[in-house]
């Protein structure tokens, strides 16, 4: 799996912010499916991941799993991070695959 580009995390990151293209984005909420049964762990994944992505420093990975209860390793939840917002890149048609460098 390639890694997202970090401009498109922070394009991901204010759509999140934002709040806007909601109904864009309940599809990309079906990654937390595999990991936990009951939609109440469900959603307070997909929460943790969107604080993360929206601010890394101030909401760190292991804060959230400790306080959100997550029971998932540090490198679990980064891999569903970038899944996450490459489903949510995707879903907003955003081309993460051929940034040209300016010169």
């Amino acid at each position: 799996m390639k890694r997202i580009p970090n401009w498109a995390v922070k394009i991901v990151s204010g759509i999140l912010e934002s709040g806007q293209q909601k109904e864009k984005l309940k599809d990309c909420d079906n990654i937390a499916n595999s990991l936990y049964t009951t939609q109440e762990q469900r959603n307070r994944f997909i929460h943790a991941l969107q604080l993360n992505i929206i601010n890394r420093k101030k909401y760190s990975a292991l804060y959230l799993i400790r306080i959100y209860d997550l029971n998932i390793s540090e490198k679990t939840f980064f891999r569903y991070k970038e899944r996450y917002c490459q489903s949510i890149a995707k879903s907003i048609e955003l081309n993460c695959e051929n940034k040209q460098k300016l010169t």
